[in-house]
């Protein structure tokens, strides 16, 4: 178990828009049920309860989402603002009630396999971060992706989503991609933003959610900090953020294909595709391979498994016009 004073908040505003259209602001990706009749968010929750008291366990949110939360301590932002702004409610509240807190941020949303491996990696954070340090859980990339944020092995650089070329490049000099997964004392986080981003320093919250920019932490202090030290993984790990990290964590049939929902299907010719679509409806696919087909009563998906990371773009265009926009509500 964790220390009493080590705090876990796990951050629930995302909108998930790479999976889309199964994912969408109302009802976004944290919710969704894909490896178990548990949504993502409720086995993040299940996994933090097995490290500490549930009473350490806080969950950030907004307003359009916290009557779909089954849990007591849950934070609501007057309006979604991104993670720094998501961070600096959190620790306010936290540190309000315990002067000597540690906090440990996640995502709401992720994939990890190994219980004791990730309690062991928070022991560590919580080790570096009595030293008034920033630790970052990392892990080892097996391939190229353009949707996470890249440290240095030696801690002297951090990427935030970087272009597929400069992604390549990082691999190659040995980077990790980062967990999201991110342990400090609430004075440190708040010297950071002092040091970083001035923005957020000597406004109250209330200021902060109406005048603060749209940052996550990534953007506002980790890509400029120096106080950063990286704890090397060893877990499997995902953030579960576009449809090629769904097909590669579930079951396969005999064709490679991965199937969600009992979707029913008839495959001619075709291997390693995911399929998903609405109840009482057939899929029929002839000489595909590495598509993904996602049905619902109101919009459709097809795209290339590998490039299913554009999806985010794909919902950017959709946002721009009042005849589409309502797709992705």
């Amino acid at each position: 178990m964790l220390e009493k004073n080590h705090y876990l908040i796990i951050l629930c505003g995302g909108s998930g828009p790479r999976l889309w259209p199964l994912s969408r602001i109302s009802h976004p990706k944290q919710l969704l049920k894909i490896f178990n009749n548990q949504s993502l968010i409720e086995n993040t929750v299940s996994r933090c309860r097995q490290l500490t008291d549930s009473k350490k366990i806080y969950i950030t949110t907004t307003k359009n989402l916290r009557h779909k939360l089954k849990f007591p301590n849950v934070l609501v932002e007057p309006k979604r603002q991104n993670t720094t702004m998501a961070v600096l409610l959190a620790i306010s509240k936290i540190h309000s009630l315990d002067k000597d807190a540690i906090t440990t941020f996640m995502p709401s949303d992720h994939y990890i396999d190994d219980i004791n491996k990730l309690e062991h990696c928070l022991k560590l954070s919580y080790d570096i971060a009595l030293k008034n340090k920033i630790a970052l859980i990392g892990i080892k990339p097996s391939f190229t992706n353009v949707s996470y944020g890249y440290i240095a092995s030696d801690k002297s650089h951090f990427v935030e989503k970087p272009p597929l070329a400069k992604a390549k490049e990082l691999i190659e000099k040995d980077y990790y991609w980062n967990t999201d997964i991110n342990t400090f004392k609430p004075e440190t986080f708040i010297n950071e933003l002092r040091l970083h981003c001035p923005e957020y320093i000597k406004k109250s919250l209330n200021q902060l959610y109406k005048k603060s920019p749209n940052l996550n932490v990534a953007n506002s202090i980790l890509e400029k900090s120096k106080n950063l030290t990286l704890i090397k993984a060893n877990f499997a790990w995902s953030d579960v953020g576009e449809w090629k990290t769904i097909y590669q964590h579930l079951p396969k049939d005999q064709n490679g294909h991965v199937i969600l929902n009992n979707t029913q299907y008839i495959s001619q010719n075709s291997k390693n595709c995911l399929l998903g679509t609405s109840k009482n409806k057939l899929i029929g696919i002839v000489g595909l391979e590495d598509i993904t087909i996602i049905d619902t009563p109101d919009a459709l998906l097809i795209c290339k498994t590998p490039d299913s990371y554009e999806v985010r773009s794909l919902v950017a265009t959709m946002m721009e016009s009042p005849k589409t926009k309502k797709y992705f509500k």
